[in-house]
């Protein structure tokens, strides 16, 4: 998973070979929801950061870490 992919897309589309494609998604009551087309180019959600919150990442760190981290 990389949440800042987009942070490197146009270093990355310069090279020979590399092309982007991702689904369709928009946030709709708080949640991702998917076309299921692929299109060409990159997302610009970031699915990561709610990925790892919805999973409870950082609560598990937290706890890891004895304090809070995020």
């Amino acid at each position: 998973m990389s949440s800042h992919l987009v942070d490197i897309i146009p270093e990355l589309s310069e090279v020979d070979g590399i092309v982007f494609k991702c689904f369709d998604c928009s946030f709709v009551d708080g949640h991702p929801e998917f076309s299921y087309k692929i299109r060409d180019g990159a997302s610009n959600e970031r699915l990561g950061m709610y990925i790892l919150r919805k999973e409870g990442i950082f609560e598990i760190l937290n706890d890891a870490a004895g304090k809070k981290i995020a």
